[in-house]
């Protein structure tokens, strides 16, 4: 696997959102971005941070974002 990763395209992503639509795994996140399970645990920590920290920004609480 590359150490810096790589960007899926749209279609990637698609697929794995058709395939996986409650969140893929964790090894499949990892092949698409082509690094290894730890550093893709490592972007989605990153990518969910960044998201709270926008939901707070816009005034959001858990009640806006669950049913």
């Amino acid at each position: 696997m590359g150490r810096r990763g790589r960007e899926p395209s749209d279609a990637e992503v698609n697929a794995i959102v058709a395939l996986y639509p409650d969140g893929a795994p964790l090894p499949v996140i990892a092949t698409a971005l082509d690094v290894t399970a730890t550093r893709a645990d490592q972007v989605v920590a990153e990518a969910l941070t960044k998201a709270l920290a926008l939901a707070k920004s816009r005034g959001l609480i858990g009640a806006d974002c669950f049913d």
